[in-house]
């Protein structure tokens, strides 16, 4: 086990440590950020970091313990495994150019406790589905292409959002105790498109996607809504 004292630097921060635990024992501001260490862990603590560049996760484990933040202005890339103890770290994506994130895939190592985007710019999924416990879409959208925004907890309040949303595939996991509301912030590329959609008598518990297809809507027979209205 290592400790290293917080620290500022415009290069970047590489871990390369194949065995052990390195803590963090306060925060920092870097360049960027790489981990590259079979086997070894970069524990970030209970602060508030910030990566003016990209996260790397070659190999190696990237933990985020309770209180502790995240914060980059580039891209996010995860090859290695991104740990959470329950309910805890945040990572913050507060980029003023479009950030991109590859989470790596699916399963243990891969996933998000909590997202915050805060970029007008918007962030995009590159190559798999992203999936967090719960997000703040504060500003800017996720696109997210052919892949998924998976928001893991069926909490109805999981989704806390300002002016952000999502272009593309949002998927939401729904609880099926009682009568629930879930809020779907979607939207394309010209406008946001927010959705409510309520549940009640489910059987089972499950997930529920939703996306937004630009265009004016068809008008089959019976339907009330008029298409002139788009």
């Amino acid at each position: 086990t290592q400790s290293i004292a917080g620290f500022t630097t415009t290069g970047t921060v590489s871990m390369t440590k194949t065995g052990g635990t390195a803590n963090l024992q306060g925060a920092i501001t870097a360049g960027g950020l790489t981990l590259n260490g079979v086997g070894g862990t970069l524990n970030l603590g209970a602060f508030t970091h910030q990566v003016n560049g990209d996260v790397l996760i070659t190999n190696g484990t990237l933990n985020l313990p309770a209180s502790s933040t995240l914060g980059l202005t580039g891209n996010f890339t995860n090859n290695g495994t991104l740990t959470f103890p329950p309910n805890s770290g945040t990572v913050l994506f507060n980029g003023t150019v479009s950030q991109t994130i590859n989470s790596g895939g699916a399963g243990v190592g891969k996933t998000f406790n909590y997202i915050q985007i805060n970029n007008p710019a918007g962030v995009v999924l590159s190559t798999n589905d992203l999936s967090t416990s719960t997000c703040y879409l504060q500003s800017g959208a996720v696109t997210t292409g052919s892949n998924k925004f998976i928001v893991s907890s069926n909490s109805e309040g999981a989704i806390s959002l300002l002016t952000g949303y999502i272009i593309g595939n949002l998927q939401r996991a729904i609880i099926n105790t009682g009568s629930t509301n879930y809020g779907f912030p979607v939207g394309t590329a010209s406008s946001s498109a927010f959705a409510h959609i309520s549940f009640s008598s489910l059987s089972s518990v499950g997930n529920f996607s939703v996306n937004v297809t630009e265009g004016q809507h068809g008008t089959p027979a019976g339907n009330p809504v008029n298409n002139s209205k788009d």
